[in-house]
């Protein structure tokens, strides 16, 4: 399952005009801001440690039904093939049912992400301009784990220890510039444009996990 839901909103205005002003003539605003919110309960598609169901379907051996003939899932069954002295000396897939694994275990990941910015523009005179810009991006994301006792672990027969895990972080990275650009033409083919100004830009990252183990 995978849900989004964004929203954008861009805004300009001039809110002060007047042309025939020696200084300041034009004063625009404008704003725009994009968040988003999104939330996925997947698989794992990382190593068999991490309960990679990809990767530890390709060791599962192809005569295992995931289901018994009452419908339950067949819990261990590889795994306790694999610690057989037929598995053993073949060297077999010690392995959960990726079935049970996939519908049994818990993965949501939950996002929250705001883009943003806003600036002034002021037109000082008919030549020189000066804008102000702020901008910012946040990003907040929680990753919630769950693994219960019921199924096994590799080369481990159900029932082994529950694991519950949490894992949060965010980023907010901002920037802020103010510019003047000056902008004057000299005859017929001579232009001179003239930018100068201050930028500023800094990024925080914090992130955290939490991890319970009970059997």
């Amino acid at each position: 399952d995978f849900k989004r839901y964004s929203f954008r909103t861009n805004l300009t205005s001039n809110i002060y005009k007047n042309p025939e002003s020696s200084f300041l003539k034009n004063v625009k605003l404008g704003v725009n801001i994009a968040p988003s919110y999104s939330t996925n309960n997947k698989v794992s598609e990382n190593h068999h440690g991490d309960d990679g169901i990809v990767i530890i379907s390709q060791f599962a051996y192809p005569n295992f039904a995931p289901y018994n003939p009452d419908g339950s899932f067949a819990i261990s069954e590889q795994i306790i093939f694999g610690q057989s002295p037929t598995g053993l000396q073949n060297n077999g897939a010690r392995f959960e049912n990726t079935v049970a694994m996939a519908i049994q275990t818990e993965r949501v990941q939950r996002r929250f992400n705001v883009i943003g910015s806003t600036y002034l523009d002021f037109t000082l005179t008919d030549n020189l301009n000066f804008k102000t810009y702020f901008g910012l991006n946040y990003s907040d994301s929680e990753l919630s784990k769950f693994r219960p006792s019921s199924i096994g672990t590799r080369r481990n027969r159900a029932s082994v220890a529950a694991v519950g895990r949490l894992d949060e972080g965010n980023v907010f990275n901002y920037i802020t510039e103010n510019t003047f650009n000056f902008k004057k033409t000299f005859g017929a083919d001579h232009n001179l444009d003239v930018l100068a100004g201050y930028s500023f830009q800094k990024e925080r990252l914090f992130s955290s996990n939490v991890e319970s183990r009970a059997k």
